[in-house]
C-alpha cells in the first residue's frame, strides 16, 4: 500500500524519528540550532502526569530536548503535576498564559472542549500508535485540532501516542460485563459512559491519586494502561486487569500558550511546530507493555482477564454503534472528526 503523506510523517518517518531520538537532531534538520540570540526565552511547563510513570516521560523528554536542541535559546523549566496549578486546571492556565506549555489528556477538560473524545481516541478506533498517527498526520486530525485549540488561545504542537493495552485495573475480577455493576471506576470521557452502561459508577481522579484511592477502597478500579501496575505499583492493590475487550491506543497531547508560541522567533516556532513529535517518539518506542505484562504477573500475581468472544463483540458494537454516533451528534465539527475516524476504520476493515 502506498503511504499517504501530507505535512506529517509516513510510517517510515515515524520509526526513523523514534530511532533517531535526540541524537538525530541534525539528521532531522532542526533549524536554528546554532543561531545567536541575545536573550534567553524561558518557558514554564507543568506536567499532567508524574515523571515516574511512562505517560510522564513525554513532558520531561520534550523539555530537555527543546532546551538542548535550541542551545538554551528556548529553555523549558519542568514542573511536576500540581506544582503550579491543580492538574484539572492546567488547560485553562495554558490558555491564559499562566503556564507556557504542558503534556495533558483532553478528557481532563472535556466539559470545555467536546471534541476531546475524538482527540484522545474513540475506544476501539486505533489498536496501535501507527494507526493513531495515520489519523492525525495523513487524514487531517492534526490540522483540525490545531484550529480547535487556537480558539482557546492554545497552540497544539503534537499528539503523544500511548498505550496498546488500555484496560481496566480492578480489585476483583470482571469476567463478564455484568461484573462491573456497582463498581466505582476511575475513568473519563466516552469510555466512562461505556462503563456506566454496565452499571459502574465512573469518576475523575488525577493519576497520582489512584494508588491511595484504591488502597483506601474509595474506588474499585481504574481505566489506564498496563504499565501503571508497575510504575505506580497498582499491582499491589489491583490483582486483575481486563485486557479483552481492549479499547486500544489512547492519545495525549503537547500544547503551548498561543501567546508564548507567537512570541518566538520564526526558527524556534518551526522547531515547536514541526519537530515536537520527533522529540517525544522515543517514549512511544520504549513503552514496552508486553514486557510489563510478564513482569507484573511474576511480581504481583496479576491475572489478565478476557471476556468471551461474544461479550467482547457486543461491547465493541455498543461503543461503535451507540456511543460513537453520540459523540458525532454533539456538533457539526464533532461529526466531521468522527467521520474521519469512521472512514479510517472502514478502510482498515474494522467496521
Amino acid at each position: 500500500m502506498v503511504e499517504k503523506k501530507k505535512d506529517g510523517l509516513t510510517r517510515r518517518d515515524f520509526v526513523k524519528g523514534a530511532a533517531a531520538g535526540l541524537g538525530g537532531a541534525a539528521v532531522l534538520g532542526f533549524p536554528g540550532i546554532v543561531k545567536a540570540q541575545a536573550k534567553t526565552i524561558k518557558w514554564r511547563m507543568q506536567n499532567s502526569y508524574p515523571s515516574t510513570v511512562e505517560a510522564g516521560k513525554f513532558a520531561t523528554l520534550w523539555a530537555k530536548s527543546i532546551t538542548e536542541i535550541t542551545g538554551g535559546r528556548l529553555t523549558v523549566e519542568y514542573n511536576e503535576p500540581g506544582a503550579i496549578v491543580p492538574v484539572p486546571e492546567t488547560f485553562q492556565n495554558v490558555s491564559n498564559g499562566t503556564i507556557d506549555c504542558t503534556v495533558s489528556f483532553a478528557t481532563f477538560y472535556r466539559g470545555i472542549m467536546p471534541e476531546s473524545d475524538i482527540e484522545v481516541g474513540l475506544p476501539f478506533a486505533w489498536i496501535s500508535p501507527e494507526e493513531a498517527h495515520d489519523a492525525y498526520y495523513n487524514r487531517g486530525l492534526l490540522e483540525e485540532f490545531r484550529k480547535i485549540y487556537a480558539e482557546h488561545n492554545i497552540f497544539y504542537a503534537c499528539p503523544t501516542y500511548c498505550n496498546i493495552y488500555y484496560g481496566m485495573h480492578t480489585v476483583k475480577p470482571v469476567r463478564k460485563p455484568s461484573d462491573f455493576k456497582g463498581l466505582k471506576m476511575r475513568d473519563m470521557g466516552i469510555s466512562a459512559e461505556w462503563l456506566a452502561h454496565y452499571g459502574a459508577s465512573p469518576l475523575s481522579l488525577p493519576a497520582g491519586e489512584m494508588y491511595m484511592a484504591l488502597k483506601m477502597k474509595t474506588i474499585d478500579g481504574v481505566h489506564y494502561g498496563v504499565k501503571v501496575l508497575e510504575d505506580l505499583k497498582l499491582g499491589e492493590v489491583c490483582k486483575y486487569f481486563l485486557i479483552e475487550p481492549n479499547p486500544g491506543t489512547t492519545v495525549m497531547n503537547l500544547f503551548t500558550s498561543m501567546k508564548a508560541y507567537n512570541a518566538l522567533p520564526d526558527d524556534l516556532k518551526k522547531i515547536v511546530k514541526d519537530f515536537s513529535l520527533s522529540m517525544v517518539l522515543p517514549v512511544v518506542v520504549g513503552w514496552d507493555e508486553n514486557r510489563a505484562i510478564i513482569s507484573v504477573k511474576k511480581k504481583y500475581g496479576v491475572e489478565f482477564v478476557s471476556w468471551s468472544k461474544e461479550d467482547s463483540a457486543k461491547s465493541r458494537a455498543y461503543m461503535i454503534e451507540k456511543l460513537w454516533p453520540k459523540v458525532a451528534a454533539k456538533s457539526a465539527r464533532c461529526k466531521k472528526l468522527v467521520d474521519i475516524v469512521t472512514q479510517q476504520a472502514k478502510e482498515y476493515g474494522k467496521i
